[in-house]
C-alpha cells in the first residue's frame, strides 16, 4: 500500500541522510588539504555516473513491473555487509559534549560567512534538481509524446555531462574564482529550466540537458569542497552534516513548491518560474 511504501522510503531517506555526510567526512580525514578537492570531485563523478545508468535502468525495469526498481535495490544488502566487514571497528569516538560541539559549530558558521552562501547554493541546486527529476518526465511524456526510455536517455545524458564536468572542477578552480563558478552554474541551470519548458521534443531536451549538466556538475563539487576545506577538524563532521541538511531541505521543498505552482499554472510554466528564481 502507499502508506507502507511512504514509511519505507522514510527509513531509506534517514539512512541515506546519515551515510552521505560520513563519506565526505572520511575524505576530509584521509586526504591532505591540497588533495581534498580532487577527492571530492572524484566522489561526485562516481555518484553522478550512477545517475547516468540508473534512470535508463529504472525505466527498463519499470516497463517490466513497477516493483522491479525496488526489488533490485536488494543488492545493497550484501554490499552493506561487505562494508561492515572491511570498515568495522575502525571508527573513532568523540568525547566532546553535545552542547560544546554545537557551540563550536555555530562559531564556525559565524566565522565563515561565505558558508551561508554555499549552503544556499546547495539548497538551490537540489530545489532545481528534484524539480527536473520529478516533473520533466511529465512534460516529455504527457506533452511531447516521449517514451519512458527516451525520458531516461534525457536525464542520463544530463548526468553524464555533470559527471564529466565534476571531475574537472578542481582544474577550473585554479583558473576561475569559485564565486564566478557558482554564478555560472546557477545561470546554466536556470537557462536549462527554460529550455526544458519550451523543448518541442525529447531530442531537443537531450541537448538542453547538456547545459543543465554543466551547471549541476560545477555546483555539485563546489559546495562539498568549500565545506570540507573551511571546517575545523573537530567540527568537520558537523559542518558536513549542516551542508547535507541544506541539500535535503531543497529536496523536501522542491515537490511542495512545484506542486503549489503547478496548481495555478502548467508544468512548463512552472519550470520558467523556477528559472526566474535561479
Amino acid at each position: 500500500s502507499f502508506p507502507i511504501l511512504l514509511a519505507l522510503r522514510g527509513v531509506q531517506g534517514a539512512c541515506f541522510g546519515a551515510l552521505m555526510p560520513l563519506t565526505i567526512t572520511l575524505i576530509g580525514d584521509a586526504f591532505s588539504p591540497e588533495d581534498r578537492s580532487g577527492a571530492i570531485a572524484g566522489r561526485q563523478a562516481i555518484l553522478t555516473a550512477s545517475e547516468v545508468v540508473l534512470p535508463i535502468a529504472g525505466a527498463l525495469l519499470a516497463a517490466l513491473s513497477w516493483k522491479a526498481p525496488f526489488l533490485v535495490q536488494g543488492v545493497n544488502i550484501p554490499l552493506a555487509g561487505l562494508g561492515l566487514w572491511l570498515l568495522g571497528g575502525r571508527g573513532q569516538s568523540s568525547a566532546t559534549e553535545p552542547k560544546k560541539y554545537t557551540r563550536a559549530l555555530i562559531q564556525v558558521l559565524r566565522d565563515q560567512r561565505g558558508m551561508i552562501a554555499v549552503l544556499l547554493t546547495g539548497f538551490a541546486r537540489f530545489l532545481f534538481k528534484f524539480s527536473v527529476l520529478a516533473y520533466l518526465p511529465l512534460i516529455l511524456v504527457n506533452q511531447r509524446s516521449a517514451t519512458l526510455v527516451q525520458v531516461g536517455i534525457v536525464i542520463s545524458g544530463a548526468h553524464l555531462v555533470a559527471a564529466v564536468v565534476a571531475a574537472q572542477v578542481p582544474r577550473l578552480m585554479e583558473r576561475i574564482a569559485p564565486s564566478k563558478l557558482v554564478m555560472m552554474g546557477i545561470v546554466s541551470i536556470g537557462l536549462a529550466m527554460v529550455g526544458f519548458a519550451i523543448a518541442p521534443g525529447w531530442q531537443v531536451a537531450l541537448a538542453v540537458g547538456v547545459l543543465y549538466g554543466l551547471g549541476d556538475g560545477v555546483l555539485s563539487v563546489l559546495q562539498d569542497s568549500y565545506a570540507i576545506q573551511t571546517a575545523r577538524q573537530h567540527v568537520r563532521a558537523g559542518m558536513i552534516s549542516v551542508s547535507q541538511t541544506a541539500r535535503n531541505l531543497g529536496k523536501l521543498l522542491s515537490p511542495l513548491v512545484m506542486t503549489a505552482v503547478v496548481a495555478v499554472t502548467s508544468v512548463a510554466t512552472a519550470f520558467v518560474v523556477m528559472a526566474l528564481a535561479a
